[in-house]
C-alpha cells in the first residue's frame, strides 16, 4: 500500500485504529516507514492518543525528516490546535539540525490548512530568512483566507521600502550574491500571492497598484502579463483523474475543479465566461454541468 492508494479512503477519524496508529509512530524507523506512518496518523487518529504520540516524538521532532515532521505537526493542529500551533512555531524556530523550516508552512498547508497555520504564516512574513518569507507568502496565496490580504500587502510594502533603492542589485547576474538573489524569490512570492491568490479576487486595477511595488524588471514583466490575463474570459479545464484537473481562468491556475468552483463564487453576478472542457466522454457532460450549476448559483453566465 502507498499513501496514494490509502488516500482513497475518506479523510476522517478512525478511533478503532488509534492504538495501532500510535504504536506505529513509536516503532517507526527509516524515512519511508516514518513518513507513511505519520501520514496515516494525521489522517485517521483521534485526539485520544495525542499525549501518547507527543511523548513519543517530542524529543526528536527537530531532527526528523521534513515529510514525517509535517505530518505529525498536521495531526496536532487537527486534534489540539493550541498545542499544534506551539509545536509549529517551535519547528519554525528550530534551524540547526535540518532545513525543514524553509518549506514547513507549505508542507503543512498541503496536508491541513487551519486558522492557526494562517496566523503562523502571517507572523513569518517578517522572518529574517528570505526563504521562509517567500514560503509564507506562497502558502497564503494558495491556501489563505481573505484575511491574509492586508498582511500580505503590508509585507510587500515593507519589502519594497527596504529594496526600492537597490534595483540594480536585483538584476540577475553571475556575481549576484545569493542573499540578494533570494530577495527576487521574496518579491515574486508577495506579488503572486496578492495578484493570483486563490482565496480572493484580484482585478486589473489591483494588479496595477501591485506592479508599483515591484523592484525588479522580472516582477514588472510578470505584472504586465497578469494584467492582460486578468481581462480574459476563457475557462479551460483539462480533467485528469476524478476531481483532479488542470484549470485556468483569467490569471488564475488551479489543480482541481473544486478550486475553480470556489474561484467562480468570488466573481460578481453578471460576469460572463466561455468554457472549454477536455475530458473523457463518460464524464465530460457531468463536468460541464457541475461548473454550470455553480455559475448559475452565483449569477454568472457560461457559454
Amino acid at each position: 500500500m502507498t499513501l496514494k492508494t490509502l488516500g482513497i479512503l475518506e479523510d476522517r477519524e478512525l478511533p478503532a485504529l488509534d492504538d495501532r496508529l500510535a504504536a506505529n509512530i513509536e516503532s517507526a524507523s527509516g524515512f519511508e516507514d516514518s513518513s507513511i506512518r505519520a501520514e496515516l496518523l494525521q489522517r485517521y487518529a483521534s485526539p485520544a492518543v495525542a499525549s501518547r504520540v507527543l511523548a513519543s516524538v517530542r524529543g526528536k521532532l527537530d531532527a526528523l525528516a521534513c515529510q514525517p515532521k509535517a505530518a505529525l505537526l498536521a495531526y496536532f493542529l487537527r486534534v489540539d490546535p493550541t498545542l499544534g500551533a506551539e509545536l509549529v512555531n517551535a519547528a519554525l524556530a528550530a534551524r540547526e539540525q535540518t532545513g525543514c523550516y524553509r518549506a514547513l508552512l507549505m508542507d503543512l498547508a498541503r496536508l491541513r490548512m487551519t486558522p492557526e497555520l494562517q496566523s503562523a504564516a502571517i507572523a513569518h512574513l517578517a522572518d529574517p530568512a528570505a526563504q521562509v518569507v517567500a514560503t509564507a507568502a506562497e502558502m497564503l496565496g494558495r491556501y489563505g483566507s481573505p484575511a491574509a490580504v492586508a498582511p500580505l500587502r503590508a509585507g510587500f510594502e515593507r519589502w519594497h521600502a527596504a529594496w526600492a533603492a537597490r534595483a540594480d542589485d536585483m538584476r540577475l547576474h553571475v556575481t549576484q550574491p545569493p542573499e540578494v538573489r533570494e530577495q527576487t524569490t521574496v518579491e515574486a512570492g508577495f506579488f503572486a500571492a496578492l495578484a493570483s491568490g486563490q482565496g480572493w479576487l484580484t482585478g486589473r486595477r489591483d494588479i496595477e497598484t501591485l506592479r508599483a511595488l515591484c523592484v525588479s524588471d522580472n516582477c514588472r514583466s510578470n505584472a504586465d502579463g497578469m494584467f492582460e490575463a486578468a481581462a480574459g474570459t476563457e475557462i479551460q479545464v483539462v480533467v485528469l483523474d476524478g476531481d483532479s484537473a488542470s484549470v485556468s481562468i483569467a490569471q488564475y491556475h488551479f489543480e482541481s475543479i473544486a478550486d475553480l468552483e470556489r474561484k467562480l463564487a468570488q466573481y460578481p453576478a453578471g460576469a460572463s465566461f466561455h468554457l472549454t472542457v477536455w475530458a473523457p466522454s463518460p464524464v465530460h457532460a457531468s463536468v460541464v454541468e457541475r461548473i454550470n450549476q455553480v455559475a448559475r448559483a452565483h449569477g454568472i453566465a457560461i457559454q
